[in-house]
């Protein structure tokens, strides 16, 4: 008998803040939740208890994802979206990530791809919120001299897995309105709120109509500057779509769902988010990353080498 289906827990409440009592800043376990502890930056697994950092230790295995990356430059000038699938070679823990740059030129492809390969390196240690604040630490190091107006920025969301020892799931943060979604059963959950000036205005109670498309592309967060939000989506999660907005502002959720469910590989999935984005009229860059839960030991991870075809 086929086990029932269980929908993810999604846990909003963060998990490093600051303690006026203690005047350091505490971390809880990101895999079982293990109530605050002092945050150590430079242990093993500095946003793991003891006893996860041990069943990671034991179950490397368990880690292993089936993932591809889909993109497509559009008819813009240059490809300034960024995807990175990381796993750390001494640990087997990986991390993924998609960043979007904003605007179309080369900087922002520049700050985009260094994003998104540092946030997912440093989410592979440190959990999902700690990769945003690592690429944000390399981006002021980049930037803070740059003569105004010549910086590159991008925005991002990143995924670590928690590993099966602990129930599973994933760790997420993100700046800006590159999204996170899981799909379960036919149902497509969007995890991430954009931080953009039109949802700003959605949460203040203004009217729908007051709201211009103009604000839809008003980003009120990036990996420079702004907030870094995470959560959680505690239990099995069969399928995780990273994407940015060149996928999910033109495709609606029954459309980003039917897909996800008709194609049951990884690479097909993207493929076809990507490419639907495309015929939907999608004049940004398109990517998408879709994850999947391990089968066994030998599962494997794939990214498209760098000169992969369009999918357009």
């Amino acid at each position: 008998m086929e086990a029932p289906h269980v929908n993810p827990h999604i846990d909003h409440d963060p998990y490093i803040r600051w303690s006026d009592t203690w005047q350091r800043n505490m971390t809880r376990c990101i895999a079982c939740g293990f109530e605050w502890f002092f945050h150590i930056p430079d242990r093993r697994w500095p946003h793991l208890c003891v006893d996860c950092a041990n069943a990671a230790d034991r179950h490397p295995e368990d880690l292993l994802h089936s993932a591809w990356i889909a993109y497509d430059q559009g008819p813009r000038q240059v490809h300034a979206d960024a995807a990175a699938v990381y796993r750390d070679p001494s640990t087997g823990r990986e991390a993924f990530c998609v960043t979007d740059g904003i605007g179309d030129d080369y900087e922002p492809a520049t700050a985009a791809y260094t994003a998104a390969w540092s946030a997912a390196a440093a989410a592979a240690t440190g959990g999902a919120a700690a990769g945003l604040h690592a690429a944000r630490a390399i981006w002021h190091r980049h930037y803070d001299h740059v003569p105004a107006g010549q910086e590159g920025n991008a925005v991002a969301v990143v995924a670590a897995p928690i590993d099966t020892a602990n129930g599973g799931g994933f760790d997420i943060a993100w700046c800006g309105d590159a999204r996170a979604y899981t799909y379960e059963a036919g149902t497509l959950t969007q995890l991430t709120t954009d931080h953009t000036e039109a949802q700003h205005m959605r949460d203040t109670g203004m009217p729908t109509e007051w709201i211009g498309p103009r604000a839809e592309n008003t980003i009120r967060a990036s990996v420079g500057r702004g907030d870094i939000a995470s959560i959680r989506a505690l239990g099995p999660v069969g399928r995780l779509l990273l994407c940015s907005d060149g996928v999910h502002r033109q495709l609606n959720p029954d459309t980003m769902a039917r897909i996800l469910r008709v194609h049951p590989s990884a690479r097909n999935a993207a493929t076809r988010l990507v490419r639907a984005a495309r015929r939907a009229g999608s004049t940004d860059n398109a990517t998408a990353l879709v994850i999947d839960l391990p089968t066994s030991a030998n599962s494997r991870y794939h990214r498209p080498p760098t000169d992969s075809p369009s999918t357009n």
